[in-house]
C-alpha cells in the first residue's frame, strides 16, 4: 500500500500551536506571579528544602535566583516569538530568520533554569551546578571589561571546597562536581530531541542549508529541464516546528521548577494538559 502523502503546514496550524503556547506562557507567569509575596523561595516540605538543610539556603536561593531571572528572559524571548508568528499568521510582512533565532535563545536559556532544577540531583552536585554557573558568570564577565573578579572566582571556589567538590573540566566548561555539559547537551536534555535545535542553531549560524530549509521552498520550472528554483518566503512548517520545541522546552522546565520548590504540582499538570489542547498536541 502506498503511503498517505504527508499533511502540508498551514498557517492555520501554526495559529493553533501559538495559542498554546501563549496559554501556557500567561499561566506560568501568573503562578510565578502568585509566589512573590511569599516569605521564602520554596516550600518547608520541598525538595529544594532537602538541598538547603543538606548544604546550606543562601546556596539554594542564589540558584533559585537564577532560575528566576532565566525564567523571566525566557518569557520576554517566547512573547517576541509569539509575536513574530501572529505576524505571519496575519500575512504581514515578517522576518523570515529572526523567530528562529529566538527560538533558539529561548531553549539555551531554559536549559540552563532545567539544569538548576531537574529531579534526582544529589544535594552537593546540585549545588556544585549553581557554583558552576555563577563561575561561568564571572568569566564571562571578565571578557567583557577586564574587570578584576579574582576575589569573586575565589569565594566561588571556597564554596565548592566546603561541599568537597572537585573542580573538573577547562575553560568555560569548568564545573565543580562535573563539568558543565555543552549547550546543546543540555538542550537535548530538556527537550528530548536534539534536530529541532540542531536546524535553528545552523540558521542562527547562517549556515545556507539552514537558511535554505527555512526560508525558501523549492517550485517547478517552466522550463522543460525539469530543473526547479528556489523561491523565498516564509516556512509555516519551520515556525510550527519552532514554536512545538519551545513550548515542550517551557513545559518541562516548568514542571520542574514547580516540583522543586513545592508549589502546587497539580495545578501546573492541569496548565499543560489545557494548552497542549489549545495547541492540539499530546502533551
Amino acid at each position: 500500500m502506498a503511503e498517505e502523502p504527508q499533511k502540508r503546514i498551514s498557517l492555520g496550524d501554526v495559529r493553533r500551536v501559538a495559542a498554546g503556547v501563549r496559554s501556557l506562557l500567561t499561566r506560568c507567569d501568573e503562578i510565578r506571579t502568585g509566589h512573590h509575596g511569599d516569605s521564602g523561595l520554596f516550600a518547608a516540605d520541598s525538595p529544594a528544602a532537602a538541598d538547603a538543610t543538606a548544604t546550606s539556603t543562601d546556596l539554594v536561593n542564589d540558584a533559585l535566583s537564577l532560575v528566576n531571572i532565566r525564567m523571566a528572559a525566557a518569557f520576554d524571548h517566547i512573547d517576541a516569538l509569539l509575536r513574530f508568528a501572529d505576524s505571519a499568521v496575519a500575512i504581514e510582512p515578517t522576518p523570515t530568520y529572526a523567530p528562529y533565532s529566538i527560538a533558539r535563545s529561548t531553549l539555551e536559556i531554559l536549559s540552563v533554569a532545567y539544569w538548576l532544577v531537574e529531579a534526582d540531583v544529589e544535594p552537593k552536585l546540585r549545588g556544585g551546578r549553581q557554583l558552576s554557573v555563577a563561575r561561568y558568570e564571572i568569566r564571562s564577565q571578565q571578557n567583557l571589561d577586564a574587570a578584576d573578579l579574582d576575589d569573586e572566582l575565589k569565594a566561588v571556589a571556597g564554596e565548592a571546597k566546603a561541599l568537597g567538590l572537585e573542580k573538573l573540566g577547562r575553560d568555560f566548561a569548568v564545573g565543580y562536581g562535573a563539568a558543565i555539559p555543552p549547550r546543546s547537551t543540555m538542550v537535548c536534555a530538556l527537550t528530548g530531541e536534539k534536530s529541532t535545535y540542531a536546524l535553528l542553531s545552523a540558521a542562527s549560524h547562517g549556515e545556507t542549508w539552514a537558511l535554505v530549509s527555512l526560508g525558501y521552498e523549492s517550485t517547478a520550472s517552466d522550463s522543460t529541464d525539469g530543473l526547479h528554483v528556489l523561491q523565498k518566503g516564509r516556512s509555516p512548517a519551520g515556525l510550527r516546528d519552532a514554536l512545538i520545541v519551545t513550548m515542550h522546552a517551557l513545559a518541562r522546565c516548568a514542571i520542574a521548577e514547580v516540583r522543586y520548590r513545592g508549589w502546587n504540582e497539580g495545578e501546573m499538570v492541569a496548565v499543560l494538559g489545557k494548552a497542549y489542547d489549545e495547541a492540539g498536541l499530546k502533551d
